[in-house]
């Protein structure tokens, strides 16, 4: 049986290790969990869950627009087009 190795953990186990003692693998490093010598997911501490969950929500605010963003951004938009003459426009075609 071929060795299963992880780029993102240093320690790899396969599904039946968890099953058997699954509280000593939430440790403060992932660890790879795998079934038949393939892939199949990770365990996380609490601190790194955490840790994980606010970068995405710190970052993931900046690119999900709500629909009140949207409209803020139309509404901006539209004040500089309705203010724009000719010249400004250049060659743009509707």
């Amino acid at each position: 049986m071929k060795s299963f190795t992880d780029q993102y953990t240093k320690k790899v186990i396969s599904i039946m290790e968890l099953r058997r003692n699954p509280s000593q693998y939430f440790s403060e490093e992932p660890i790879a969990i795998t079934s038949h010598n393939k892939l199949i997911g990770y365990t996380l501490g609490k601190e790194q869950f955490e840790y994980i969950m606010s970068l995405i929500t710190t970052f993931s605010s900046q690119f999900d627009l709500s629909r009140k963003r949207l409209d803020e951004i139309a509404q901006k938009n539209a004040g500089i087009l309705g203010q724009a003459n000719l010249n400004d426009l250049g060659d743009f075609q509707d």
